[in-house]
C-alpha cells in the first residue's frame, strides 16, 4: 500500500498528540536514568546528544552566559572507587590542587555530596597533554548506592559555575524530591 504525504503527515500529527497528552513529549521534564537513579532538570537543562567518553550521559545548561556540561558517570556496583578517592582525583585535574569545599545533602538513608574546587584546571584527555585554564572551577556530585556510585561532574569559568550551583545541587538531589 502506498501512503501519500498527507496521510504520512496525519498518522504522524495523531502520534504526536498522543504522546503530548500521555505526557512523554513534556518538553519541560528533562530526565536521564543513570544507575538506580532518575535524574530530572527543569526546562534550563536539555540532554546532551553526544555524552563525553565514559559517560552514562548528561545535561547540558542552557540560559545565559557560558553554557555548561554536567556529565554523568556509573560504573556498576563495587566501581568506580569511594567517595574519598575520587575528590582526590577531582583536586588532582588543578594545578594546585585545591581544598575542596563539601557539602553533604541527606534524604532519609540517602547522601548526594557536592564539591567544589577552584583554580587552574587543567583540560585535556585524561592520559593527554593538559592545557592550563585559570579561573575555573568544578561541581562534583557523588551519589551513593550499594549499587554503585553515581558520579557527576561539572567545570567551567569560576563565575558561572557560582551561577549554576543551586541549579547543579537540584538537579543531582532531584531523584529524592518527591
Amino acid at each position: 500500500m502506498k501512503m501519500t504525504r498527507s496521510k504520512f503527515l496525519a498518522i504522524t500529527l495523531g502520534f504526536v498528540c498522543t504522546l503530548a497528552q500521555s505526557g512523554l513529549a513534556d518538553e519541560s521534564a528533562t530526565t536521564l536514568k543513570v544507575g538506580k537513579f532518575t535524574f530530572s532538570g527543569d526546562k534550563s537543562w536539555a540532554v546532551k546528544s553526544a555524552p563525553r567518553t565514559m559517560s552514562a550521559g548528561g545535561f547540558t545548561l542552557t540560559g545565559e552566559g557560558e553554557k555548561l556540561d554536567a556529565d554523568f558517570y556509573y560504573f556498576g556496583k563495587g566501581q568506580g572507587g569511594t567517595t574519598e578517592a575520587n575528590i582526590a582525583r577531582w583536586q588532582g585535574q588543578f594545578k594546585e590542587k585545591p581544598e575542596p569545599k563539601k557539602e553533604t545533602l541527606t534524604f532519609g538513608e540517602q547522601k548526594v555530596h557536592i564539591i567544589k574546587l577552584e583554580g587552574t584546571f587543567l583540560e585535556g584527555p585524561p592520559f593527554g597533554q593538559k592545557k592550563e585554564v585559570k579561573g575555573q572551577a568544578m561541581l562534583g556530585a557523588i551519589v551513593e548506592s550499594g549499587d554503585g556510585h553515581v558520579f557527576v561532574k561539572m567545570t567551567g569559568a569560576k563565575k558561572a559555575i557560582e551561577a549554576a550551583a543551586e541549579a547543579f545541587k537540584a538537579l543531582c538531589s532531584s531523584p529524592f524530591k518527591k
